[in-house]
């Protein structure tokens, strides 16, 4: 019994490492930070030499 909860938690221990690598990206492939702006142009928030703020507008009657 003692093997199996040992075997059980393991596994549990490993999906969870999995789930989360997954959600934060764990690969070494990076991928472009682009937005559109208010001109609908790409704008890559990766490669800037300044901070950026970046403000979000909800539709709210």
């Amino acid at each position: 019994m003692k093997q199996f909860s040992s075997t059980c938690f393991l596994f549990l221990l490993a999906a969870v490492s999995f789930f989360i690598l997954s959600a934060c990206g764990g690969g070494e492939e990076e991928s472009d930070m682009t937005l559109e702006n208010e001109n609908w142009e790409d704008m890559n928030l990766a490669e800037k030499d300044r901070p950026t703020v970046l403000f979000h507008f909800t539709g709210v009657d």
